[in-house]
């Protein structure tokens, strides 16, 4: 069994496959900027595998955030050694003062968020000038469809919502539906609109399977791209978009977003 089959067994089954594959993420970030001595907030940071591992990396203050009180408590208890401040809050509302943070990590959460514009604007408002916001995410349209990797091996998310759903609830799990009314439909090029404000750093475009690994594309085809990640700093005079842009949600209406 593959250890992402095997991740779904359990919480630690999941934190440990979930570790192995932030030792990635940290490694890419670790690259290009040094943890040590910043202030770090992982938003959406579930049961902690990434703000664990950046917490080793010598920063001066680590924080995990999720709006999950189960994740959160879980996450807490895993803490050992007390490196972290753990903390139950909304990402649309965060509880810090302006310009606080060095870095800002959303891994495989924006996807999920039911206004990521307001998480944006959030994110920009609390990062220092000059600090990073690094974000990763699964477009819906692309060949696995925002995490549904059970469902989109017919590509049906790509069907009118009222066909793919009974194609779901007949053939697949009702199990999946429920996971996709989580998911908002982002598109690439809406977060890039979005972040318009911020300095890219660097975007990774990749063909992405938790199963089978990953690989940078040449080409930037969003259909191709399973995973997108960038790279952002925020200016010494701006603080990101504030315009409102819009898009499906989850539900196929119109919902502005951002």
């Amino acid at each position: 069994m593959s250890d992402f089959k095997n991740s779904r067994k359990g919480v630690m089954e999941y934190r440990l496959w979930r570790t192995k594959r932030m030792e990635k993420v940290v490694a890419r970030i670790g690259s290009i900027i040094n943890f040590r001595n910043k202030t770090v907030l992982d938003v959406g940071c579930g049961f902690g595998s990434l703000t664990s591992l950046v917490a080793t990396r010598g920063t001066r203050e680590t924080a995990g955030l999720d709006m999950d009180d189960n994740k959160i408590r879980t996450a807490k208890n895993l803490d050992t050694e007390g490196l972290i401040k753990w903390i139950r809050a909304d990402a649309t509302h965060l509880p810090f003062t302006d310009d606080y943070f060095d870095v800002i990590l959303m891994v495989d959460m924006i996807e999920h968020a039911a206004a990521p514009g307001k998480i944006i604007r959030e994110c920009c408002r609390v990062l220092k000038q000059g600090g990073y916001l690094y974000v990763e995410l699964t477009p819906y349209y692309s060949v696995v469809g925002h995490h549904l990797y059970d469902a989109t091996v017919l590509l049906i998310h790509f069907l009118p919502e009222r066909w793919m759903n009974a194609i779901i609830h007949r053939f697949i799990s009702p199990d999946v539906y429920q996971s996709r009314e989580y998911l908002n439909k982002l598109r690439i090029k809406d977060w890039r609109r979005a972040v318009r404000g911020l300095v890219t750093v660097r975007e990774w475009w990749e063909l992405a399977h938790p199963e089978y690994g990953e690989i940078g594309l040449p080409v930037k085809i969003e259909f191709l791209t399973t995973r997108f990640a960038g790279l952002y700093q925020k200016p010494t005079a701006a603080s990101g978009s504030s315009e409102f842009l819009e898009f499906p949600d989850g539900h196929g209406k119109a919902k502005a977003y951002f």
